[in-house]
């Protein structure tokens, strides 16, 4: 049966004979919405917004009007389990780990012990609701889309060959633990980047993401929209002994997300290309298995992030 705004209506009665009699009612965003959805079914904007409004309304009042609110989630086809109903919105972003790890490649017949910088980030996040475990069915993940493409300089093509323009990585099928953790990782500069030296730079935007049906739809994360550039430049602000430098920086795109503050710069001396430098991405091993370490010791800290 399609859905009827009249049931919907007899079981928030049901469950509260004084509804609206005196105070507005923290559904009434959502019963605005309602009032004026299709009969013959929503399409993804209408879906959406539903969605979102449904995810605002706190948790207690979710319990006390779930059978109307399941109502509506069954009839309307949203595609979620039912209520509780909540989405991560983003609280935080930090720095949290800094780690330096060796590279072998060539065979393991060329090694250096600084081969992989790794800087590790997390992602707080809230429940809309109220309630961290209304996450549970939300599934999150990341993407990454550059620009231009990664394949060119100055980055060497043959290193980032099957890296495509757009991608997602690392679907978690929970979110009620409201945090998740990020891995932003790369090879010594001199092991990637094209010689003779030249300036350039790869941006990528980075979308932190929720799945409210299993990976079938998926939505930006409110506080989730971040901006990374890498690449080739003179010295910030100059004061080091060498005219390019490599450098790696993470920022909250302050057009769509001026509300988590976050900022990671960081460059690296490249020093001269390796004689037998890696042909592939996959044949440099040690990705992943570094050893904590200061960052400033490796690095030149423009911000801590």
């Amino acid at each position: 049966m399609p859905f009827s705004m009249m049931t919907y209506m007899n079981h928030v009665l049901t469950a509260n004979p004084n509804f609206r009699r005196i105070l507005d009612s923290s559904l009434d965003p959502l019963d605005n919405l309602l009032q004026v959805a299709p009969p013959g079914g929503l399409n993804p904007a209408q879906r959406r917004a539903i969605l979102e409004t449904l995810g605002r309304i706190p948790f207690d009042k979710q319990q006390k009007y779930a059978n109307a609110l399941n109502y509506a989630v069954q009839q309307l086809h949203l595609g979620v389990p039912g209520i509780p109903y909540g989405y991560p919105v983003v609280t935080r972003h930090r720095r949290i780990e800094y780690n330096v790890g060796q590279a072998s490649w060539n065979h393991m017949n060329d090694t250096r012990p600084d081969g992989w910088f790794h800087h590790v980030v997390q992602l707080d996040w809230r429940s809309s609701n109220g309630n961290i475990q209304s996450l549970a069915n939300i599934w999150n993940t990341e993407r990454i889309t550059y620009q231009p493409h990664p394949i060119g300089p100055p980055h060497r093509a043959v290193l980032m060959a099957n890296t495509p323009q757009t991608y997602m990585f690392g679907i978690n099928q929970n979110s009620h633990h409201g945090f998740g953790q990020d891995d932003h990782f790369f090879m010594h500069p001199a092991l990637m980047v094209v010689y003779p030296l030249a300036a350039g730079v790869l941006n990528a935007r980075q979308e932190y993401l929720y799945s409210p049906d299993q990976g079938t739809t998926w939505y930006e994360m409110p506080g989730g929209q971040f901006q990374i550039d890498r690449g080739i430049r003179p010295p910030a602000g100059g004061g080091l002994p060498h005219p390019l430098v490599f450098f790696f920086s993470k920022r909250n795109n302050p057009q769509t997300n001026p509300g988590i503050p976050f900022h990671l710069e960081v460059e690296y001396v490249i020093g001269p290309a390796p004689q037998n430098p890696p042909q592939t991405y996959n044949e440099v091993t040690g990705a992943g298995l570094h050893q904590p370490a200061q960052m400033a010791a490796h690095a030149r800290v423009i911000a801590a992030g």
